[in-house]
């Protein structure tokens, strides 16, 4: 009974070893709204004119894995996938910013309250990370 107990703790470090952890954080989300300025002379087309902007950290430690699809909650209510997102592999020591848009409807849309995004892996692991929003990108003092 010792031996098998010893031999389960013993394995405990090789366990936690071959861990993958991978941290997201959010350094940028807010909302926009681009409309049409009736009086301009020039013709913008934007894919997503009324989308959440995003800025994601990732950093990676561990086994390769794949970032297959990022998803936005807005206040608990409100369901966004990214759009036009690319899935990316993640190495070991790999940092990663990525920037991504999520599109809704104008008439649904929140521009403050509060967020959780999830980033999911292609082991189906779901990375969870909550806020308040808008969040500015804070420039460095000189």
């Amino acid at each position: 009974m010792w031996e098998f107990i010893t031999g389960i703790v013993l394995k405990i470090p090789d366990m936690w070893e071959g861990r993958t952890k991978t941290k997201v954080n959010v350094t940028e989300l807010h909302y926009d709204l681009f409309t049409d300025d009736s009086d301009s002379a020039l013709v913008f087309i934007i894919i997503d004119p009324s989308r959440y902007y995003a800025k994601i950290e990732f950093a990676h430690s561990g086994k390769a894995a794949t970032i297959k699809t990022i998803r936005l909650n807005i206040d608990k209510n409100l369901d966004l996938e990214a759009s036009h997102f690319k899935p990316f592999k993640l190495e070991h020591g790999d940092y990663r910013l990525e920037t991504v848009t999520f599109s809704v409807d104008k008439n649904k849309a929140i521009k403050e309250g509060t967020f959780k995004l999830t980033a999911i892996t292609s082991f189906d692991k779901k990375i969870k990370i909550k806020g308040r929003f808008p969040v500015r990108e804070v420039s460095p003092s000189p």
